[in-house]
């Protein structure tokens, strides 16, 4: 949890809010339901991220509609997809290589001694 976003998460107003959203959607992760699976919702995910600069806006930290019931799963995929790629990865010799902007840049592997 980001330092300035403790405060908002440990506040009576979140912990009712969260408490209330859980309730009308049954407790349910509403990802999983659009697939007809039944998972158990552990997090109310904001649709808009909360940040420094909106922390304090009751539209994005406290609205329904901004809003999501998830399950862990859920959640997870929702912050890796949103993460940016990788910058390098090996390639099946060992090799590292960079990848930028679509370009591959190949780098020698390091010589044991």
């Amino acid at each position: 949890m980001k330092e300035y976003a403790r405060k908002f998460y440990q506040s009576k107003e979140w912990q009712k809010a969260r408490a209330d959203y859980l309730q009308t959607v049954d407790n349910l992760c509403e990802r999983c339901d659009l697939e007809d699976k039944l998972s158990l919702a552990e997090i109310v995910h904001h649709k808009i991220y909360i940040t420094k600069e909106n922390i304090n806006n009751t539209a994005i930290t406290l609205d329904s509609s901004n809003l999501e019931a998830l399950c862990l799963d859920c959640h997870n995929k929702e912050h890796i997809a949103r993460r940016p790629p990788r910058r390098y990865k090996f390639d099946a010799n060992g090799v590292l290589i960079e990848i930028a902007g679509g370009a591959a840049r190949a780098y020698p592997p390091i010589k044991q001694t």
